[in-house]
């Protein structure tokens, strides 16, 4: 068997590039205004603004150019997800999913002996003379319903096991 193919991908490594190249022009551009500006011969206000509308500019060019780059790459992401997983898929046991089974089948009965734990903890208060009528009727339904879920907890206990 042999697994899906890989291409070495040239374009997306002159994509980066150009973009690298693109921002470092910018930068250049900014730098040479910047050194118009310190010879004190034109308004700075005006090399200001060039500066703030060539910021803009890259601001905004970057803003589409690294859109459409998240956007392939995660196409990307996910083409390679799919070859990596039919290559792993070639070599994957039969049986595995049985052990994943038996293992999910453990998880969950940790998970109910922690519930059925705590359902212990629950026990129904005396009724005392200073608790209202309301108070004492809601406490048992509290009851009522942990004993309740108790057995449905046992329940499934069982069924599991």
């Amino acid at each position: 068997m042999s697994g899906p193919a890989w291409r070495p991908q040239v374009q997306k490594l002159h994509i980066y590039e150009g973009i690298f190249k693109l921002n470092r022009a910018f930068h250049a551009t900014l730098m040479c205004l910047e050194q118009l500006e310190n010879l004190g011969f034109f308004r700075s206000e005006y090399l200001n603004a060039c500066k703030i509308e060539l910021e803009h500019t890259r601001a905004s060019a970057n803003d589409e150019l690294v859109e459409t780059l998240r956007e392939y790459e995660q196409e990307e992401g996910g083409r390679f997800y799919r070859m990596q997983k039919e290559w792993d898929d070639q070599f994957k046991d039969s049986d595995d999913v049985f052990f994943a089974a038996k293992k999910r089948k453990e998880e969950i009965k940790k998970q109910v002996r922690n519930l059925q734990r705590g359902l212990d903890r629950v026990k129904p208060r005396k009724a005392g003379n200073s608790l209202h009528t309301r108070k004492e009727g809601f406490a048992k339904v509290i009851v009522a319903a942990a004993a309740n879920y108790r057995g449905l907890l046992q329940k499934a206990i069982s069924d599991l096991g």
